[in-house]
């Protein structure tokens, strides 16, 4: 669905949040889509889990450095062109948003339940 066709009501507070729920199901969807390849079998959270695995941190500060990682991405896009042009700044705030939830899933331990 794009996002566009969400955006007729004529109240800005509704518009919001026709924006909100479009993009928020895009990161939905494209969340399940990364799932497939980044964590293959039973566990969802397996590449999440590497981390701790290896004995680095864990799970949820290995999902906050990703998160960091693409909050510095916005940082550098704001008001910029990417250079790599396969990743613009909607795709990294779509990646942000996955992982907070994914932060907020795993920290309520939601993952182990």
């Amino acid at each position: 669905m794009d996002p566009a066709d969400l955006m007729k009501p004529s109240d800005p507070r509704d518009k919001l949040y026709a924006f909100h729920l479009a993009l928020t199901e895009e990161a939905r969807r494209l969340c399940s889509r990364k799932n497939q390849d980044y964590a293959r079998g039973s566990d969802p959270f397996a590449n999440f889990r590497l981390c701790e695995v290896m004995g680095l941190a864990p799970t949820s500060t290995g999902i906050l450095i990703r998160l960091a990682d693409k909050l510095r991405r916005l940082a550098s896009l704001d008001g910029g062109e990417p250079v790599v042009d396969s990743e613009k700044v909607r795709d990294t705030v779509i990646d942000a948003i996955n992982y907070l939830v994914i932060y907020t899933y795993v920290s309520d331990g939601a993952d182990k339940a």
